[in-house]
């Protein structure tokens, strides 16, 4: 537990190695986020509040990089976390210094949000995209917040240009395959949910693979967010390009 404590203590310095390790996920050697000098990284990477509203609750969350464009990455969380953990561990500032729109969002009940009772969750992840003027993204979904994904993924994957779950919660709740490229994350210490149940997740996707995480427990990118950014960058950047 002490090492992940000082994640949060020292989050700049977690992103500027992340930055570094990023620079080798370019494919075809292009200049990659790592390879950036501190000048020339965009003055929008820093990420700034939000506030939406969705099915008539206000939902808070925070936001970096081009605010204009309609595609781009949205970050859910876990249910011992919010938004602000990917502030905390750099998330949103790496992907928003390679120019790509990130946001967060407190779910319904979480963190700012205001609770949404019984609220479907295919409508609650249709408004926050419609809010937020997204009309295709990447979203991760560790945890918990697989339950809002999961569902939306079967029925709207033309909103979607790729999942990454991270260990997610109802993998039960979609019984067929999802057309949807998808990366799945998961710590090897695992111990809400066992791992075995990632290749499995991986081969109902289209396409999809596996990323373990050896000696990593269940919030996986706490354990190891220099592998996590590496993995989740090079993912959303070929998610995106197709």
């Amino acid at each position: 537990m002490g090492p992940r404590r000082r994640l949060f203590r020292t989050p700049r310095a977690t992103v500027l190695t992340a930055l570094v390790a990023l620079s080798a996920c370019q494919p075809g050697g292009d200049e990659g986020p790592g390879e950036a000098s501190a000048g020339s990284v965009p003055a929008n990477s820093s990420p700034h509040p939000i506030e939406l509203s969705v099915l008539g609750a206000r939902l808070v969350g925070l936001e970096a990089g081009p605010a204009s464009d309609s595609e781009g990455v949205l970050l859910l969380h876990g249910a011992r976390f919010s938004a602000a953990t990917w502030a905390e561990l750099g998330t949103l500032e790496v992907l928003a210094a390679a120019d790509l729109r990130v946001v967060a969002i407190d779910l319904p009940g979480y963190g700012g949000s205001e609770p949404l009772r019984d609220a479907d969750p295919v409508a609650v992840l249709t408004g926050i995209l419609d809010e937020l003027a997204l009309g295709r993204a990447v979203v991760l979904a560790p945890s918990m917040s697989g339950c809002t994904l999961l569902p939306f993924a079967a029925v709207r994957s033309e909103r979607l240009a790729g999942i990454c779950l991270v260990a997610p919660a109802c993998t039960d709740a979609v019984t067929g395959p999802l057309e949807v490229p998808g990366l799945v994350l998961w710590g090897e210490e695992d111990r809400v949910f066992p791992v075995a149940g990632a290749a499995e997740l991986a081969a109902r996707l289209r396409p999809g693979r596996v990323e373990l995480f050896a000696g990593a427990g269940h919030p996986c990118y706490l354990d190891d967010p220099e592998r996590f950014h590496t993995v989740l960058y090079a993912f959303v950047t070929e998610a995106l390009e197709r």
